[in-house]
């Protein structure tokens, strides 16, 4: 789950390989790139990298832009390192691939019903099963006029998750649909506030749909241990403290150093410590409140509670 930034898209072109599951489709674009590889008769690495690039940028270009946080071609030199590494293991991913599909699929199912009973709500998605280089595990995104939402999981990431870490993934996922559905997008216009709202809500929410996990299992499930959450902890007022100081802020620096999976653009915390105070503070508020209600709090009143909540716990132990 990356930065996790919405990106609005009002329509979505021809979709294929499709499967509809009640208010949910999916759309597997990863059965289209696991038999586009093994058609292929030259496979050194090079041209598997030119392949690779040409299925994500070329052929599956909104797919794509999605993972890559609106813009259509990669920008962090990181990815032609992962780049490469991706080509040279492609004959294992392609495998995983088939493997792992149904598995994603049927747990697709699952959470969709844990959720819409949990909640009382429909949801209303396309899910978009495909592959990409970029680091983003998955994404959700909305329009404007909250009626459509689209979910686009990253199988390369997604491929190497237990079916608890899909789980707890989806849960999340599938509740920022409930979150378009239900309130408009702030994430862009207040960065601070709106992403709290949104991501920390959103991994609170995930422990609702699958209670029973620790606590740093819904917020640093990739980690495989509880070594990040600790972090948060210790840190909890040092990170409040600076919460609170940049909460006006509309720098994309500020919004990385709480949001960002990236450690060098999170210093000096961990990474995704704005996800953690947003599931502290929900947890906080569900002790007064039910727990769904908080999970569905309308942003308004959410804006009229959080920051007097954090003041709160900046100074108590």
């Amino acid at each position: 789950m990356n930065l996790m930034k919405k990106i609005i898209f009002s329509s979505l072109f021809l979709l294929v390989a499709s499967t509809a599951s009640a208010n949910i489709t999916v759309h597997d674009y990863t059965h289209e790139f696991t038999s586009g590889y093994r058609q292929l008769k030259n496979k050194d690495p090079n041209h598997l990298r030119k392949f690779i690039l040409n299925f994500e940028l070329v052929k599956e270009p909104r797919v794509s832009s999605l993972f890559f946080d609106g813009h259509p071609v990669p920008r962090d030199p990181r990815i032609e390192v992962i780049l490469k590494q991706y080509a040279k293991e492609l004959p294992q991913y392609t495998a995983l691939y088939d493997q792992k599909l149904p598995e994603v699929k049927a747990i697709v199912a699952e959470v969709q019903k844990r959720t819409q009973d949990l909640f009382g709500m429909e949801i209303n998605a396309d899910v978009l099963l495909s592959e990409s280089v970029s680091e983003t595990d998955a994404v959700t995104t909305g329009s404007d006029d909250m009626k459509t939402a689209i979910v686009a999981l990253n199988m390369r990431e997604m491929s190497q998750y237990s079916k608890d870490e899909l789980r707890i993934v989806l849960a999340h996922e599938l509740f920022h649909v409930l979150q378009h559905q239900i309130e408009r997008d702030h994430s862009n216009s207040e960065m601070i506030a709106g992403n709290i709202y949104s991501e920390g809500w959103a991994t609170y929410a995930s422990s609702l749909v699958y209670p029973g996990f620790p606590d740093w299992k819904y917020i640093s499930y990739f980690t495989r241990n509880d070594h990040q959450f600790k972090k948060f902890e210790a840190d909890r007022k040092q990170i409040i403290h600076h919460v609170l100081a940049d909460w006006n802020s509309h720098q994309e620096e500020k919004f990385d150093k709480y949001f960002s999976a990236n450690p060098e653009a999170s210093r000096p915390f961990e990474p995704r410590s704005g996800y953690y105070i947003g599931y502290i503070v929900a947890k906080q508020m569900a002790q007064q409140e039910a727990p769904v209600k908080v999970a569905l709090i309308k942003y308004d009143d959410f804006k009229k509670q959080i920051k007097p909540m954090l003041r709160k716990m900046s100074v108590i132990g």
